[in-house]
């Protein structure tokens, strides 16, 4: 890492540390709780519409969504509907329904993080169909991608769970 890289991390820490100092009414500051929070894993589901027909990946998201929920990840966890049709090809009504039928899956599956509909087309992987998990990890500095259905040495591995 060059040093000019060290010092805007150190430059964000601070500007961080102060903010939560400010904020928290001068109160005294746990900062293992503000390292843990900076260097929390982040999630990213990318769920497209043809996925939501997969029995077999349902399943699987209903289990990432169990973990989500007892691992106590679901502020870190944010979720995209990306849509195989072009975005060109969709009328305002379309685009309704598929924002009524978003909010009805969030709230029959009881998902507290937010899950936003790409309308514009923003998140349309031409390699990547389906069901899938990004995970940033801050710490590791790694970015990784795993499909659904996802492997239970995967879940260890996402939720370090040893």
């Amino acid at each position: 890492m060059s040093m000019n890289n060290h010092n805007i991390k150190k430059t964000h820490l601070s500007v961080l540390i102060i903010l939560i100092f400010i904020f928290s009414g001068g109160k005294s500051i746990d900062l293992s709780a503000v390292h843990h929070y900076y260097f929390e894993k982040r999630f990213l589901l990318v769920l497209d519409d043809a996925s939501l027909n997969c029995h077999l990946c349902l399943r699987s998201l209903d289990d990432f969504l169990d973990l989500v929920r007892e691992y106590d990840k679901e502020q870190v966890t944010t979720g995209i509907l990306i849509s195989r049709k072009n975005s060109d090809d969709k009328t305002e009504k379309q685009i309704k329904i598929i924002k009524k039928q978003l909010d009805g899956f969030r709230i029959g599956n009881n998902i507290k993080f937010p899950i936003i509909f790409d309308e514009e087309g923003v998140f349309h992987f031409k390699e990547r169909n389906g069901l899938f998990l990004v995970v940033f990890d801050n710490e590791s500095r790694i970015i990784k991608i795993y499909p659904f259905p996802i492997k239970q040495e995967d879940y260890d591995e996402i939720f370090e769970i040893y």
